[in-house]
């Protein structure tokens, strides 16, 4: 948004009740309970950014829309074994700790450091912690 796109976050699922206090979760689009207005986002997206799955099928009854869809899917992901022939662009990265953590690099690589306030830093900062079980799971580093 702060550089002039209209984007929209799409869940697969709906997700853990304890995650509800981050900045903008009420404007997440559940998939599973909102699969019409899900399928006309990802039809009319230039650009599908898939962050934390690497796999279509980790998307459950989301991925023959994605599969579809004639926007550009982006990966940004830290798991083994990308399905690769699914995504124009992307990175898969097993040395990161988190997708959060490579959301961030991607910030910075694009030049737009500067853009990151509280809100965005408090969802990289949940997405760190959740995708390392709070610093407990292997591939985490100091930096």
């Amino acid at each position: 948004l702060k550089l002039g796109h209209d984007c929209t976050v799409i869940s697969p699922t709906n997700w853990a009740g304890f995650l509800n206090w981050m900045p903008g979760c009420n404007k997440v689009v559940d998939y599973e309970a909102q699969t019409t207005k899900g399928n006309e986002l990802i039809a009319a997206a230039d650009w599908i950014f898939c962050l934390d799955f690497n796999v279509l099928v980790r998307t459950k009854r989301m991925e023959e829309s994605l599969l579809q869809a004639k926007g550009e899917r982006i990966l940004i992901d830290h798991h083994r074994e990308p399905q690769t022939e699914v995504f124009a662009y992307g990175n898969s990265d097993i040395d990161k700790s988190s997708t959060a953590e490579m959301v961030y690099d991607f910030i910075v690589a694009s030049g737009n450091l500067d853009k990151i306030d509280a809100n965005i830093g408090e969802c990289l900062y949940a997405g760190v912690m959740t995708d390392t079980g709070s610093f407990r799971l292997p591939s985490r580093t100091a930096s």
